[in-house]
């Protein structure tokens, strides 16, 4: 009784939370270019952005939170007798009204979201293939074609952790699947499906409710059935919850400048508004998103592109953000992570290291996030976007020099990193000592840079972009910051090497784009060198870098 009334105690009031963003949104979009596609993008109780979407087409309903997990839950409607929905109607539709958000057992509990959907009168639905756990999961659902499976298929789970439960066994096992189970009274029915993560830390909770006398709801081989009663449209309610961390978003005035936002509040344009909202909700302390609802998690070079392109419209405060995520999960030699797996995608790939080594170590933290580190762009954007921000005025020095002493150590790593990398070629300028791609287990070079593509690069190992653009003006960014901390009295002399002098050292020769004539057979495959001034301090922003 004590535990019911302080859980009680730490709940949050329900409160109504109207969708942030539509798609297709009226007078912006053509609903007919979406092919039965609509979303609705929400913020929960922390704040944190839920992208809810049907894909008319197949008829699936996926809810991304895009929290410090990266979570989903999703489950797929078809009208019931074997006929399908249509790119143009799909079985069910988002009803009219707003959601609703709330939060129980205090900070660390539970973040529930409810709204409604809307069947047509006189039809039957049928939902299944429920699929609760990490978005990554949910997005090899989409492209394995599983949504295409009869809607009583046995539920879709990756083989890292088929394989790691089988292994294990109990409790694994029994957290492979969600469990689901339909009440009813005189009055409503409810469908409620749980599971936790698969160390069980964590949990997913949907539940689905409607009303007795306007519909009949039975439950079957994991398999709702909803029947309307009689000609009028119904609806029912879906309540989704989770007790995953939370991230802390970041607002608007957080994000953009003074003058950009008075800017924009001037324009008075929707679209521009839904931009900016849209940017709103990919946006928190912890990170910059990828995208949602696909990608709702860190990018390395996307949040770093981003920082460089957004410069002219943002707050002087972004850059430390940014610079922060990243230079929180550095490697320990300096490299830039370029994805984070956390949540379920963590305990597969840890699952799936376990059972490829053994290694018992994992199991005390299944959940522990691993980093991708196969890009090699990142590792030299870093130092760009550090090189701006350093240089700009008006960022009082008060806040660099505490930003210094935060990250001071991590960025010098990385500032020592990008040094070792570019000095083969200042030593010894032949192609094969410009900054390359690893290599992939088969021997060939893993595609590290925007492109992303073997067949893109033609599977090339030294691409053009980062030995071009990125590694000359991170060097040149390199000899900025130290100047920059000397002023601030912030040189350490455990900076390896002194990063002004090796970044003027590497600086002296790099590749720069041919621009006329034809080349010597070496230029040919390392075009036009250049020779930089040792005295070089410009940071120049990436839009006016030769490519």
């Amino acid at each position: 009784m004590l535990l019911a009334f302080l859980l009680v105690m730490q709940s949050a009031p329900a409160r109504e939370a109207p969708p942030v963003l539509e798609f297709p949104t009226p007078g912006l979009d053509d609903p007919a270019a979406y092919e039965g596609y609509t979303a609705r993008l929400y913020r929960d109780w922390r704040g944190n952005s839920v992208d809810i979407y049907i894909e008319g087409k197949t008829g699936r309903v996926v809810h991304v939170w895009a929290d410090a997990l990266n979570e989903s839950i999703g489950f797929t409607v078809r009208a019931s007798g074997g006929q399908e929905a249509t790119a143009a109607v799909a079985a069910v539709a988002f009803d009219a009204g707003p959601a609703t958000v709330w939060s129980t057992g205090g900070r660390g509990g539970r973040r529930w979201l409810r709204y409604s959907l809307t069947v047509q009168g006189g039809r039957s639905i049928r939902i299944g293939q429920i699929l609760l756990g990490s978005m990554r999961i949910e997005r090899d659902f989409g492209y394995a074609g599983r949504v295409r499976d009869p809607i009583d298929a046995p539920t879709f789970v990756v083989p890292e952790m088929a394989e790691f439960a089988k292994r294990m066994g109990a409790p694994y096992t029994d957290r492979l699947t969600p469990s689901v189970r339909l009440t009813s009274t005189a009055r409503d029915w409810a469908m409620r499906a749980s599971q936790p993560s698969l160390d069980g830390r964590n949990h997913l909770w949907l539940a689905l409710r409607g009303d007795a006398r306007t519909t009949l709801a039975t439950l079957r081989g994991g398999v709702l059935t909803i029947r309307a009663l009689g000609t009028r449209p119904v609806t029912f309610s879906v309540e989704i919850a989770t007790d995953g961390a939370a991230l802390d978003p970041l607002r608007r005035n957080q994000i953009f400048s003074t003058a950009f936002r008075r800017f924009a509040d001037s324009a008075k344009s929707p679209r521009l508004e839904r931009e900016i909202s849209g940017f709103e909700l990919l946006s928190s302390k912890q990170k910059l998103m990828g995208g949602l609802p696909t990608y709702a998690t860190y990018f390395g070079r996307d949040m770093l592109m981003t920082a460089l392109l957004m410069e002219p419209v943002w707050a002087d405060t972004m850059p430390e953000f940014v610079m922060g995520a990243a230079l929180a999960k550095l490697a320990p030699d300096g490299e830039v992570s370029h994805e984070e797996a956390l949540g379920g995608q963590a305990i597969r790939e840890n699952a799936a290291e376990f059972s490829r080594t053994g290694d018992r170590t994992l199991l005390r933290n299944l959940q522990a996030t691993r980093e991708n580190y196969w890009m090699v762009d990142d590792d030299f954007q870093l130092p760009v976007v550090a090189g701006h921000y350093f240089a700009d005025g008006n960022v009082p020095i008060a806040r660099k020099r505490a930003f210094v002493r935060r990250w001071g150590d991590a960025l010098r790593k990385n500032l020592a990193y990008v040094i070792h990398q570019a000095a083969p070629y200042a030593h010894d300028p032949v192609a094969t000592n410009l900054v390359r791609f690893k290599r992939d287990p088969d021997g060939y070079c893993h595609p590290g840079s925007w492109r992303d593509s073997r067949v893109g690069y033609a599977g090339g190992c030294f691409a053009f972009d980062v030995n071009v653009v990125w590694v000359p003006q991170a060097l040149n960014a390199i000899a900025a910051i130290d100047s920059a901390f000397r002023a601030l009295g912030e040189s350490r002399s455990h900076t390896p090497k002194s990063p002004h002098a090796s970044a003027r050292r590497s600086a002296r020769c790099l590749p720069t784009r041919q621009t006329t004539g034809v080349q010597s057979s070496r230029a040919a495959v390392c075009p036009v060198i250049r020779c930089v001034s040792p005295r070089s301090r410009s940071i120049a922003p990436v839009s006016r870098s030769r490519s």
